[in-house]
Order: structure tokens, then C-alpha cells, then sequence
């Protein structure tokens, strides 16, 4: 994108349902809605999203366009989350083409979401620290219990509590500016990266427990170091797929 000498840029319109488009795709990202789930109707979604059902369903039939989602008629029809199949070769592929993306986004990661942790550490209240122990322990149920859905539905479930962990940080960090950079980041990065992980590593919420005890303590220092290491496991598992 150009610029002027003064730094400003273009300025780009976005229509209704592009907005819209984006809601949906950052829930279905996080795992809000997993492969198999129904989105709401057009109605609800107008209603929620304070649009015309004309705008959602611009929105979902670019979706369904994405093979995002399929839309069925009939009584028990809807939009459904569709469950996308890769091989390895395709991962592969897509890794590598957003590999600047990904390095960035990781890079990004690591500095907001270890600034959001150390000042938790410093803010967080007893309510907060009772949210953070619950979704640690709420994690551990899915890592832990045997798998009764298909490897990605099992994943979008741990990568909605996990969305919700991170967030619930930013929370008490009492900072909604973190909150919204964590939130934009994560969705930016499942794309590319939750087509990595067709399951779950038993490992995947150990570093989890250790960030919330450095909150639990206060420890600033300790928050942000062991949530570092926390995001860079996951950049370390993707860069081997590379």
C-alpha cells in the first residue's frame, strides 16, 4: 500500500457485510462455533449484529463460497461449520505461504501477550484469578479426557477455552486495547496455524497452570517469561512443519 511523505494512507471503505464476514470468521477462528455446530439464523445474526438479513446473508454465502460452510435446507438445516480436511503436503503449502505472516503475528504475539501478563500479575483481583483457575482446569477436562468428537472439533473446543484464558488475562490486566490486539492476533494466526493440529499434544495446557500461578504471585517478571515460552512452544511446533 503506498503512502504519502506524511505517513497517511488510503483510506478503504468496507461494506456491511464485510464487517459482518469478519465477526463471523473471528468466532468460527476461535472455536466459538466448531466443525459440525450450526450458526444462528439470519435473523438472530441481523438481530445480534444490528444488520439486514440481506447483509448475513451476503456474509454466509461468501463463507460458503470459502467451503467455510455449507448451507442446508429443510427443517434440521442451516449454515453448519464445515470440518476442512487437509493433507500434509497442503499443510505444508500453507504454512509456507504465510510464512512472513506468521512470523510476525507470533513476534506480536509475544510482546502483547507477556506485557498483558505481567501487568495481571500486578492487578489481578481474587474474581479474576477464580475465572483463571477454572478455564486451566476447564482446559485440563479436554486435554485429558478421551477424545469423544473428531480430532479438529476436540481442537476448536480447547481453542475456544484457550481463547477465553487468554483474554480472560487481558481482563485483569484491567487493559481492553490488549484485550482487542490479543483478540485480532489470535484470529490472524488460526488459519494458517489450527490447520496444523488435526489433535491435541498432551502437553498442550501445561504452560497454562504456570502462567497463573506467576499471577497468583504476583510475580510480573515471571508472568511474562513463562508466557513467552508458552506462545514460542506453539512457533517451535509450526516451524517444524516448515
Amino acid at each position: 500500500m503506498t503512502t504519502s511523505p506524511y505517513g497517511l494512507q488510503p483510506v478503504r471503505t468496507r461494506s456491511a457485510h464485510e464487517l459482518v464476514l469478519q465477526q463471523i470468521e473471528t468466532a468460527i477462528n476461535l472455536g466459538r462455533f466448531r466443525p459440525g455446530d450450526r450458526l444462528p439464523t439470519e435473523r438472530d445474526l441481523a438481530d445480534m449484529l444490528h444488520v439486514s438479513r440481506t447483509t448475513v446473508r451476503e456474509a454466509i454465502a461468501v463463507l460458503e463460497n470459502r467451503g467455510v460452510i455449507e448451507v442446508r435446507r429443510g427443517r434440521n438445516g442451516g449454515a453448519i461449520v464445515l470440518d476442512v480436511v487437509r493433507t500434509k503436503a497442503d499443510l505444508r503449502k500453507l504454512l509456507r505461504a504465510n510464512r512472513d505472516q506468521l512470523r510476525d503475528t507470533f513476534d506480536f504475539r509475544v510482546a502483547v501477550e507477556s506485557a498483558a501478563a505481567r501487568l495481571a500479575a500486578e492487578r489481578r483481583t481474587a474474581a479474576d484469578i477464580d475465572t483463571l483457575r477454572r478455564l486451566v482446569d476447564m482446559l485440563s477436562l479436554v486435554v485429558e479426557s478421551p477424545a469423544e468428537v473428531s480430532g479438529s472439533a476436540r481442537f476448536a473446543q480447547f481453542q475456544n477455552l484457550d481463547s477465553q484464558f487468554h483474554l480472560a488475562i487481558a481482563h485483569a490486566a484491567g487493559s481492553q486495547r490488549l484485550a482487542t490486539a490479543i483478540l485480532e492476533s489470535r484470529s490472524a494466526m488460526f488459519l494458517p496455524v489450527g490447520a496444523v493440529f488435526t489433535d491435541l499434544e498432551p502437553t498442550a495446557n501445561d504452560l497454562h497452570e504456570a502462567v497463573v500461578e506467576a499471577i497468583v504471585a504476583a510475580d510480573g517478571d515471571e508472568a511474562a517469561r513463562v508466557m513467552a515460552e508458552h506462545i514460542n512452544v506453539t512457533r517451535s511446533t509450526v516451524e517444524g512443519w516448515l
